[in-house]
């Protein structure tokens, strides 16, 4: 009797000792998760009425409170048989906060660049378009245009593309902890609608599209560090309708200060 009182014991004391480790294992799981990931899983789980917007605002706090900001992005597009290239960069120094963009070898379409640049503490800003910048023939004139909103320069560039003013109905799901490229990361997937300009497809005017996105957003930064999608234009969508794919790489990334 004494011994089957002491097995019990010993048993009793065997599985409290488990429990014991595997309450530490996760608490121990849940830290490695927090600290390698950072705080952008469970601002995204913990938000209420996730969307685009909300998303965009997360992931935007600590590039904006970062003293010294250095993101740039390469890639390309994928019109028809055709392969554009766009790049994007964005620099802030303090208040001060440039960017570039670059469409090039658009079918039907002229190359551009948009810079722009915004004093944050006066809200001054100045937006310029510059078309065919990579001509041979001709030194290409800025078109530019002071306002506290000079990235509407981007609405002129990705205009030849898509209207920016149209793009709607956006949900994001799919989220989960993944690497890119030996980097930790959170991958958020999302659907919307825009209207797509026909011109790239010798069409005049714009379509009814649908587009799906994917992203791995920096568990440090909570930039992106991939942004790929495919956009199906309305029209003949079902057999064979014309689509137009993209796909953006963080190609450097520096943030530092607050």
């Amino acid at each position: 009797m004494i011994n089957a009182n002491v097995q019990k014991k010993k048993a009793k004391g065997l599985r409290r000792r488990i429990i014991l480790a595997l309450f530490a294992l996760i608490i121990i799981a849940g830290v490695y998760l927090f600290f390698t990931y950072g705080s952008l899983p469970y601002a995204v789980i913990t938000a209420k009425n996730l969307n685009s917007s909300t998303l965009i605002s997360i992931m935007s706090q600590k590039v904006n409170s970062a003293a010294i900001v250095n993101l740039s992005y390469s890639g390309s597009i994928m019109i028809n048989s055709t392969d554009p290239e766009i790049s994007f960069s964005y620099i802030k120094n303090g208040s001060q906060v440039q960017s570039y963009l670059k469409l090039r070898q658009i079918p039907s379409l002229v190359d551009m660049e948009a810079t722009t640049y915004l004093n944050q503490t006066s809200g001054n800003g100045r937006g310029c378009v510059i078309y065919n910048f990579d001509s041979h023939n001709s030194t290409p004139t800025p078109i530019c245009k002071d306002s506290a909103y000079p990235y509407s320069a981007y609405t002129t560039v990705l205009g030849y593309l898509f209207n920016l003013t149209s793009v709607g109905n956006i949900s994001t799901s799919n989220y989960g902890l993944r690497t890119f490229k030996g980097q930790p990361c959170y991958f958020v997937s999302g659907t919307g609608s825009v209207m797509a300009n026909e011109g790239p497809f010798n069409q005049v005017g714009y379509t009814p599209a649908v587009f799906i996105i994917d992203t791995c957003l920096s568990a440090q930064y909570n930039v992106p560090l991939n942004v790929s999608g495919v956009v199906f234009l309305k029209k003949g969508f079902l057999e064979n309708g014309d689509s137009i794919s993209f796909n953006m790489v963080n190609s450097g990334m520096v943030l530092h200060g607050s």
